[in-house]
């Protein structure tokens, strides 16, 4: 049996993630001074990446330090609606300053968030750059973002003679939202739906909920699991309306 075309829609997101590939990278014009320690941007514990030779002086330009590799698992239906990076990092010596917060998927993409040239905190802070609608002068994808080639790249620049910097982490937040849809749902092992406008529900000898002709069900605000819920409960019995607050939830459609 051809049932109408049901589908959800959701608005989420997915992070704080840390990068679980670290690196310096030497790129043009950001080449003048290594990162010593780049994997210490992969937690938030007080370890850090560092530059402390004494030759980071004023209008030197420090290599990329490279977090990638999140592990983000957005769903391949989504559309990605914004990136919000978040650095903790200070100087311990002389003054610094960004030179390019920028996304990494292989190379530098998309637009420099750091070209204003933001100061870095004399103590270690937690500065964040994009956010829930900033895309970064780019359009990424959900193979994009869940890629072990995508990332942020940063570079620092020395606003002082003997300048020493110091990261601590790189972290991610994703936020997506998107529609899929499939024909039919199937109630058995308690099977939730989240729906509006659904219209009255049956069941056909399938064990399939038939929503009635014209009408779809639809996920309204399914990242955060607090709405209503319809639940199958047997063949030929109409289905169950209860708050969501007092049902566990096992699937979500």
């Amino acid at each position: 049996v051809d049932l109408p075309y049901l589908y959800s829609t959701w608005v989420a997101s997915e992070g704080p993630l840390y990068p679980a590939t670290q690196e310096d990278a030497a790129v043009a014009p950001y080449d003048a001074q290594a990162w010593v320690n780049a994997a210490n941007i992969a937690a938030d514990d007080t370890a850090y990446a560092v530059i402390t030779h004494p030759s980071y002086d004023t209008g030197i330009i420090s290599d990329l330090l490279i977090g990638r590799n999140f592990g983000a698992a957005i769903p391949v239906e989504a559309t990605i609606n914004g990136l919000l990076l978040e650095i903790g990092k200070w100087f311990s010596a002389g003054s610094a300053r960004d030179s390019i917060v920028s996304l990494w998927n292989g190379s530098l993409i998309g637009s420099n968030l750091g070209s204003t040239g933001i100061g870095w905190p004399s103590s270690i802070a937690t500065i964040s750059y994009g956010g829930s609608t900033n895309l970064w002068g780019t359009i990424p994808t959900p193979a994009m973002v869940n890629g072990t080639n995508f990332g942020f790249a940063m570079a620092a620049v020395a606003s002082a003679l003997n300048t020493d910097v110091n990261v601590d982490f790189y972290r991610v937040t994703i936020y997506h939202s998107g529609t899929v849809g499939a024909y039919g749902i199937e109630p058995a092992q308690a099977w939730q739906a989240q729906v509006s406008d659904a219209g009255s529900i049956t069941f056909d000898t399938g064990d399939q909920i038939i929503v009635a002709e014209g009408m779809q069900a639809q996920l309204v605000d399914a990242a955060t699991l607090a709405a209503i819920y319809v639940i199958a409960t047997a063949k030929n019995n109409q289905a169950q309306i209860s708050e969501a607050a007092i049902i566990a939830p096992t699937y979500v459609i």
